[in-house]
């Protein structure tokens, strides 16, 4: 789901193949304290806050959690009965956990600094490297 759209076929495909790559790239750079990494990592943190939010408070809430679980792969569809794991108030704990990331990844700015390139840029792409 993306800021309240289920995607579905090949846009779902694309999105979660670019996703999961843009992710895998900054899980190479973060243990090799690459700055660029850390901003990026920040970056989809607070997409994901923000996403997360934006599902838990627009209109039909119960609609869009349905039609989405609908859309899922037969064995990982849950029970009919949501429950609290599909309430907003979950929903919004979900973006809370995406904060505690977050915060590290602010708060241990020193040690990624402290990894600047002789250049003073922010880091080269860790593919390859």
């Amino acid at each position: 789901m993306l800021f309240g759209i289920t995607l579905t076929g090949w846009p779902a495909g694309s999105y979660y193949l670019a996703f999961g790559l843009w992710e895998l790239w900054i899980g190479i750079g973060l243990p090799r304290l690459k700055p660029l990494s850390r901003i990026l990592a920040i970056a989809v943190c607070g997409f994901g806050i923000a996403n997360t939010l934006t599902v838990a408070v627009l209109p039909g809430f119960s609609d869009r959690m349905h039609a989405f679980m609908q859309s899922m792969p037969v064995g990982l569809r849950s029970t009919p009965d949501y429950g609290f794991a599909y309430s907003p108030a979950f929903v919004c704990l979900s973006a809370a956990v995406c904060a505690v990331p977050m915060w590290f990844l602010v708060a241990g700015r020193t040690a990624f600094e402290a990894n600047r390139d002789a250049d003073g840029s922010l880091g080269t792409p860790p593919v390859g490297a």
